[in-house]
């Protein structure tokens, strides 16, 4: 008996052992559900979060952008405008959708919003005010002093509240997004990398890094060129692979950044370019249209990436190196349309520059004209400069700027020719040195304004630029150097280095040679006619590739640097870099809608080792590269249009991690 009774409790004990087990493994179970659930929960919350503030960004975008450009706006009436009414004007406008945070590590206020219906969550919206030199960049409009486009920086606080926190204080799983905004009016195609409204031609392997805005785009891996007044083509797609290490050259255009369409833009792939000069009537009917339903269908058709990322590649980075944006990265560039109401209001038409500046410069009864009540002098016939004395040709004004009563110069040539029925006589000036420089801020260069364009047409000043050893053997000196604005009737051919911060409005050709705007300081160059890049950087015959390539990317004492302008032209531009080898620190733009660009150039293959193992490889490099100066939303630029628009542009957005995200947080009342 004693034995049964032994047997029945050590079956107890098993029996309730087992239980014990049973009962540990469903708490660990129902504890691991718990936690999965919670899990599953926060991860909800954090896609919820991301997606409720990229709504905030877009409503608060979307919101400024309507109401900033109402009937109320203070730039939109004629007259001169008050720079303080302005950012008054902004800031009411800015405070109407998120509040201003006072309170330290972010925590608020925020304007709040909740999303209607149950379960829907919300945002909140805050800014900071952040500096650009004296805090904002000032809306200047009066004729008497240079023009300047209104500019307005903050940073942008946008907390996503998923559902289940949006009535707590705590963060929980709140998601922070944060952005640099530029509220400001500077003209419509200065905002991109490459703008035009008619077709944009990629032949070869262009790198823009910054957003276009374009009719349309047609790309090649083909290029054309003109070698001896003949027109050729090339194309650099070689198919064979470098010693087995690497895929095969992509003679491909690479854009990083948003692509901006018109409404019925098309993309299309073209086999072969003609070896023909360029024009706006070629017609290419081999092409194909690129379907543009989403970023996967674009990559698969390879046109826009040069080089494919290895399947076996951790890399994180797709994006073109920051330090050589002559390298192409990996993905294709996002394609957005523009509405016909878009298109109208974001784009509003240029001014017609010929009219401009002969309002300028040489229409006594216009408004704006300055030159009968300003200092200056009437030129004769011999060509003028402010550095060279007689002896070359030109006569040395240098003494008149020292005589100056105001800082506004008008140059004008009086000089008739009595054997060509009394036409004016072209007047030329040299610009160089620095003599100008905190004396002059407006100067006024061109024939007599007397002289009839309908009687004499061709009568145009030539406006040489640069320092004087590009002009005269042996000769040293400074760069031409000048704040403020410039106005020629006539061309202007721009030698050497060049030190301006500023404008430049051209009523005709622009000729652009070996050339760096030395304080890469804001320059645009407006002009009526073409603009020219003409031998910038060309490969000398003692240079290798590898040697040269070093060079022009800037990593050698000698090296080139990017030309930092933003150049705009109301005709057509074709650009070729397929000797030479060239860098854009701004932006190129056609404002006509008949105009379009055309840039050819093509990639080197220079490195013969695995990209992976060599960080400073220069694989695929292009010969030709724009990239976006958002130095003109930072600094002063002087000459520019004021504008008659407000515009929003945001950067730098970025998702914060959790223990970014303030502890508590208050909501404005």
């Amino acid at each position: 008996m004693k034995r049964v009774l032994n047997e029945r409790g050590g079956a107890l004990l098993i029996v309730f052992f087992i239980l014990i087990l049973f009962m540990i493994l469903g708490v660990s179970i129902s504890s691991f559900i718990v936690h999965s659930g919670k899990q599953r929960a926060f991860a909800d919350d954090e896609i919820q979060g991301k997606m409720l503030a990229d709504t905030g960004l877009t409503y608060f975008k979307q919101y400024l952008e309507k109401k900033m450009n109402d009937e109320d706006s203070p730039i939109k009436s004629g007259g001169q405008k008050d720079s303080t009414a302005v950012d008054t004007f902004i800031l009411d406008k800015v405070n109407e959708v998120a509040s201003e945070i006072t309170l330290e590590n972010e925590k608020g206020p925020y304007k709040k919003y909740t999303l209607p219906g149950e379960h829907q969550g919300g945002f909140a919206l805050g800014y900071k005010k952040e500096k650009i030199e004296n805090g904002i960049i000032p809306y200047v409009n009066d004729p008497k002093k240079p023009s300047q486009p209104y500019v307005r920086k903050i940073t942008l606080y946008v907390l996503g509240l998923p559902a289940r926190t949006i009535n707590e204080t705590e963060k929980a799983r709140r998601v922070l997004l944060t952005s640099t905004v530029y509220i400001n009016t500077v003209p419509a195609p200065f905002h991109y990398a490459v703008s035009t409204p008619g077709e944009l031609r990629l032949f070869g392997g262009t790198n823009i890094i910054g957003n276009v805005a374009a009719g349309s785009i047609l790309v090649s891996t083909d290029y054309r060129y003109l070698d001896n007044n003949t027109w050729k083509t090339g194309n650099r797609d070689d198919s064979n692979e470098l010693d087995g290490l690497r895929e095969p050259l992509r003679n491909q255009p690479y854009i990083e950044g948003t692509v901006f369409l018109s409404e019925e833009g098309t993309v299309s792939k073209l086999a072969n370019v003609k070896n023909v000069e360029p024009s706006a009537s070629d017609n290419f009917p081999d092409k194909t249209t690129i379907s543009l339903l989403n970023r996967t269908s674009l990559k698969s058709q390879e046109i826009f990436t040069p080089k494919a990322l290895p399947t076996d590649s951790s890399k994180t980075e797709l994006s073109a190196p920051k330090e050589k944006p002559y390298i192409p990265g990996y993905e294709p560039p996002l394609i957005e349309r523009k509405t016909k109401e878009e298109k109208e209001e974001k784009e509003e038409k240029a001014d017609d520059i010929s009219l401009f500046v002969k309002e300028r410069i040489g229409d006594p009864d216009s408004p704006v004209y300055v030159g009968a009540a300003t200092a200056g002098f009437e030129a004769a016939s011999e060509p003028l400069s402010f550095e060279q004395g007689e002896e070359d040709g030109f006569k040395n004004v240098a003494s008149k700027v020292n005589s100056l009563s105001s800082d506004i110069l008008v140059i004008r040539s009086q000089t008739k020719d009595p054997l060509s029925n009394n036409a004016p006589i072209p007047l030329t000036v040299r610009l160089t040195g620095d003599i100008l420089k905190n004396k002059v801020k407006q100067l006024y260069i061109g024939p007599s304004e007397q002289t009839n364009p309908n009687h004499y047409p061709n009568v145009k000043t030539t406006v040489e630029m640069g320092h004087l050893g590009a002009f005269k053997d042996g000769a040293d000196g400074k760069p031409f150097a000048f704040e403020g604005t410039i106005y020629i009737k006539g061309n202007l051919d721009i030698v050497g280095d060049i030190n301006i911060k500023g404008t430049i409005y051209v009523d005709g050709d622009v000729v652009i040679r070996e050339i760096e705007n030395v304080g890469n300081e804001n320059l645009a160059i407006v002009a009526s006619g073409k603009i020219s890049l003409t031998a910038r950087n060309t490969k000398q015959s003692t240079d290798s590739t590898e040697d040269y390539l070093t060079k022009w990317a800037g990593n050698a004492d000698d090296g080139f640097r990017p030309l930092s302008a933003f150049l705009y032209s109301e005709q057509s531009l074709e650009i070729y870099s397929v000797n030479s080898f060239n860098r854009i620190y701004g932006g190129i733009a056609t404002g006509r809608e008949e105009s379009y660009l055309e840039f050819n150039t093509k990639r080197e293959r220079t490195a013969r080792i695995h990209e992976s193992d060599d960080p400073n490889s220069n694989y695929l490099a292009s010969r030709f590269t724009i990239q976006f100066n958002r130095k003109i939303f930072e600094k002063e630029m002087y000459g520019l249009p004021p504008g008659d628009t407000f515009f929003l542009d945001i950067y730098d957005i970025e998702y914060h991690q959790p223990s970014q995200v303030p502890q508590t947080v208050e909501f404005a009342s």
